[in-house]
């Protein structure tokens, strides 16, 4: 009985068996925006920042050159949420809503192919639009809340694409 119990030891331990469970070096990456086809140099900067961000509270974060995440920002938008008609009758917005879509994934080596493509993700956020004292659009104040809130988003989107790369579960709401 005993040899039979070592035999079946040597076998197991000999033949790769890890538990599902078992400790792994964990995996570290380098981060790189690739394109950025429609959005602003800002945008795709902050939603690297988030993907790094993400990685650093992981210990996944390296300097070296690959494995690398390589993210591409796709598009960002503006629409009105909100329309009620201004003092002269005209239509006006009176809330915004700003979105960002990426994707990314992860590249081992510069020769190989991509794996662990995200798709498109999307982020997005609702925005009141700024007025003066006498209820006009106050475009001053408009375009610097606007660029905070655009960073926001695109930094939630590069943590989202993060825990997604490193095989998170999403939760309902997130896609």
């Amino acid at each position: 009985m005993k040899v039979v119990a070592h035999l079946f030891f040597a076998v197991l331990t000999g033949c790769g068996y890890q538990a599902d469970y078992a400790q792994r070096a964990p995996e570290r990456f380098s981060v790189v925006v690739t394109e950025a086809r429609n959005a602003d140099a800002i945008a795709a900067d902050e939603v690297a920042s988030g993907v790094r961000d993400e990685l650093a509270r992981r210990g996944a974060l390296s300097s070296s050159n690959f494995p690398r995440i390589e993210v591409q920002v796709l598009r960002q938008d503006e629409r009105a949420e909100s329309i009620a008609r201004s003092a002269g009758g005209t239509p006006e917005a009176r809330a915004l809503t700003v979105g960002l879509v990426a994707r990314g994934w992860i590249r081992m080596h510069r020769s190989d192919e991509p794996v662990r493509d995200t798709g498109d993700l999307r982020a997005s956020d609702v925005r009141a639009v700024d007025r003066d004292g006498t209820g006009a659009p106050s475009l001053r104040a408009d375009a610097l809340h606007d660029e905070d809130a655009r960073s926001a988003v695109a930094r939630r989107l590069g943590e989202r694409m993060a825990r997604r790369i490193l095989g998170d579960p999403v939760a309902p709401g997130e896609e």
